[in-house]
């Protein structure tokens, strides 16, 4: 290709007319950018080396081109006029390059509305209604791990950038891509980007439901059990946990899954679907680090697979479904590199959150069976939590089970090991703890690798009740014993909201108080530190820099890390200065350093003799905060007792070494080749339909 797009610009150089061809040569680079489009657009990324490659080799060589000019003024030529009547036209060469493409197994209609598809996303969205009534009132979502967003697009997108971070003394580095996926959700709201979280609650069982039918596609074409896997994957417990519980990473990353089965099935075949894949991998992996490398697993799998059943056709775009991923994580990966600490790569992104459940036999057993957490049942019953859990999933398992063996078994055995590889993630994950809160010790969440479990569970499910004959009825008969085992199951999640034992309530749109939230909406320039006294007597810091403390704004970098640094040195030692010594200069360095406010939240208490601590500390503070003339008492708010300072207050510099551009402009530019490529054209599309949805077919 190399070869035959240097003729044609040599040729370009040497037949036009003396006074063009300066133009001619200074136009060779900007082809080259164009027609590097055109090829990503027209789903052959391979031909943008042969474009940049022929631009440069036509544009140093000038004696070549003088030699042939020179040739041709010599020999007779004809024009090309002449030449027109007997060249093959575009339209011509496609018409003939679709006639060639082979004619396949085909594929007919979806039949998402006459099979059932729609009425089962409707009575979805019925449900979720029913469960998550009160949140349709609530302007922001708080509780567990969930947190306002900022109140502007463009607060949503500096928290998702890289430089100075919007939490802490002055921590500084690469952005968690947690941020931008929070900053392209806010974005679909921008009047006010919290209720997207609202709204994100209120949809995801009908979201869940609609993306669990769409990866059914490449396993069956029957609607039933394309309406098992729907009902299966809207009422996973991974997802109802997070639901119940708060957990935003696990539920937009469920929420990604079923749509990397679906296009990432097929990656091979098309350069829209491998497009549209690696985007997708880069938001689930961006929500669930932890799960980054069960899918290394699976992407490797398809690698080996399509080399050996292939003979290659199709490798590059397996290939490419790794590549947008790891340059978005390139920034943090090389932060963590440089500072020794690898495995907070796989921290939990967003606001920490501890996990109570333990790690004894009971709680793996749970996981075994999909339950992050339990499945509520010895709250409503009484009665051990594993023999409701056994009798409920059992049907689904032992269908799962049963695919390898009468099902396709190439499909059935990527799904076992898919499987297996979720399931080995969240057994390690309970046990693994790279983050913690404050002086809680935090490990990671297992719910998203659960859900990769239950996800293939799923799907081989569909694959073994796919395989059983239509007569008699049994198809029917299981399919339905599992959807109605698996409602039985969801009660208590589903009911929680309504009985009131859900972590997830009502918030504000801000973390601070309304007056700090007024003042900080124009920016990070200016800073509250925040003085929080703990159960033993303590007192837990923090500095919040603008209106609130986002959920885009949480980095990982504050959270994982192997040590304190030198900014928690500091607000220690200035928090102590505040409530020791009444006196002292300590106001003018947190002035200097852009803290506006303090502010003393309320005591976090356990036990009675936590809240006497608690409540002493909390005086002690409050009293030798109120004798400094260098504060101004503001008032007591709901999220505590305020003071401003009265002194200058510099405001925050920007961090402008041009690093964050150069970070933003290398991540956003793969994001658009990726979205280039995941967009159809008509030949992808003819080519498509002449190959079977459904994967693991012989044609």
């Amino acid at each position: 290709a190399c070869a035959e797009r240097t003729a044609q610009l040599h040729r370009r150089l040497s037949y036009a007319p003396a006074a063009v061809v300066p133009l001619h040569w200074l136009s060779l680079l900007p082809l080259a950018v164009l027609r590097s489009l055109g090829a990503i657009l027209g789903k052959r990324p391979d031909r943008t080396l042969s474009e940049w490659g022929a631009a440069v080799t036509a544009a140093v060589r000038p004696g070549a081109v003088a030699r042939t000019r020179r040739g041709i003024r010599q020999e007779r030529a004809a024009s090309w006029a002449q030449l027109a009547p007997l060249r093959v036209t575009g339209t011509e060469l496609r018409h003939r390059l679709d006639d060639d493409v082979p004619a396949g197994t085909g594929r007919g209609d979806l039949h998402f509305f006459s099979g059932g598809g729609a009425w089962v996303v409707l009575a979805a969205l019925v449900v979720s209604v029913i469960a998550f009534l009160s949140l349709l009132a609530w302007p922001v979502l708080g509780g567990g791990a969930l947190a306002p967003m900022r109140a502007t697009l463009g607060g949503l997108w500096a928290d998702a950038s890289y430089g100075l971070r919007p939490l802490g003394w002055d921590s500084s580095g690469p952005a968690d891509p947690w941020s931008a996926v929070i900053a392209l959700l806010g974005s679909l709201w921008p009047a006010a980007p919290s209720r997207t979280i609202v709204v994100l609650w209120v949809l995801a069982l009908p979201l869940a439901a609609l993306g669990g039918w769409f990866a059914a596609t490449r396993f069956t074409d029957r609607a039933l059990l394309r309406a098992v896997a729907a009902v299966a994957w809207a009422l996973a417990p991974s997802l109802l946990d997070a639901l119940i519980s708060g957990r935003p990473t696990v539920v937009i990353a469920h929420l990604l899954l079923p749509w990397l089965v679906w296009t990432g099935a097929v990656a091979q075949r098309s350069w829209s679907a491998a497009g549209v894949a690696s985007i997708v991998a880069v938001g689930v992996v961006a929500c669930a680090p932890s799960v980054g490398p069960a899918l290394a697993i699976v992407w490797i799998i398809g690698i080996v697979l399509t080399a050996a059943l292939r003979r290659g056709r199709g490798i590059a775009r397996i290939i490419w479904l790794a590549v947008p991923t790891a340059v978005v994580f390139a920034p943090l990966l090389w932060h963590r590199v440089r500072t020794g600490d690898l495995w907070s790569l796989l921290a939990d992104p967003g606001v920490p959150l501890a996990d109570s459940g333990g790690t004894d036999l009971g709680r793996r057993l749970a996981l075994g069976l999909g339950f992050p957490g339990g499945d509520g049942w010895a709250a409503l019953s009484g009665l051990p939590v594993s023999t409701w859990s056994l009798l409920l999933v059992a049907p689904l398992f032992v269908l799962a089970l049963a695919a390898p063996v009468i099902g396709r078994t190439l499909p059935a055995v990527v799904l076992a090991i898919a499987a297996l590889a979720g399931l080995g993630t969240a057994l390690a994950a309970i046990g693994i703890a790279v983050a913690s809160d404050a002086q809680q010790i935090v490990t990671l969440w297992p719910g998203a690798a659960l859900s990769l479990y239950w996800l293939a569970v799923v799907c081989a499910a569909v694959l073994a009740l796919d395989a059983l004959p239509a007569r008699p009825p049994l198809r029917t008969v299981l399919g339905t014993l599992v959807m109605v085992a698996l409602a039985v199951s969801a009660v208590p999640a589903l009911t929680a909201p309504l009985r009131g034992t859900a972590a997830i309530t009502e918030s504000t749109s801000s973390t601070l108080p309304a007056y700090v939230e007024a003042e900080g909406r124009g920016g990070l320039s200016t800073a509250t530190f925040v003085l929080t006294p703990t159960p033993d007597g303590a007192v837990v810091t923090d500095v919040v820099w603008g209106e609130t403390a986002s959920l885009g704004g949480q980095s990982t970098l504050r959270s994982a890390r192997l040590s304190a640094d030198r900014g928690d040195e500091l607000t220690a030692r200035y928090a102590a200065q505040l409530i020791a010594d009444p006196e002292g200069p300590v106001v003018g360095d947190l002035a200097a350093h852009g803290v506006a406010y303090v502010l003393l939240g309320g005591a976090d208490v356990g036990t009675d003799a936590g809240v006497d601590a608690a409540t002493g500390m909390s005086r002690q503070a409050e009293t030798s905060l109120d004798q400094r003339d260098d504060l101004e008492i503001v008032g007591d708010t709901a999220k505590g007792k305020l003071w401003r300072i009265t002194a200058d207050v510099t405001a925050r510099s920007a961090d402008d070494d041009g690093a964050a551009w150069r970070v933003g402009l290398l991540q956003a530019g793969i994001v658009i080749v990726a979205l280039l490529l995941a967009l159809p054209t008509r030949r992808s599309l003819a080519e498509a339909r002449r190959r079977p949805r459904i994967v693991g077919l012989r044609s």
